[in-house]
């Protein structure tokens, strides 16, 4: 039986698998996906404009809850919209 973990992102909204979050990486703010759930963290992959992951590496970078902010679906998919060409 697998262990279901529960987080909220820094507003309190509670995080799912494959939402997508902004989140800080080095010096800069990302949109990311979650595509893992672990005790403490998530483990987040950047997307770019086009919706696909940013890096070769789909392994993604480990982020605390706190760290992150839940993004409207809606609103991305106009963001990615608007950016593609």
């Amino acid at each position: 039986m697998a262990v279901e973990f529960f987080h909220k992102d820094r507003l309190g909204k509670p995080l799912a698998l494959g939402d997508f979050v902004a989140f800080p990486l080095r010096n800069d703010l990302e949109i990311g996906k979650i595509i893992a759930i672990h005790a403490k963290m998530l483990r987040v992959v950047s997307v770019d404009e086009t919706g696909n992951s940013r890096y070769r590496s789909s392994e993604g970078s480990l982020k605390y809850p706190h760290d992150t902010v839940w993004l409207d679906p809606s609103k991305l998919t106009f963001y990615i919209l608007r950016k593609s060409k």
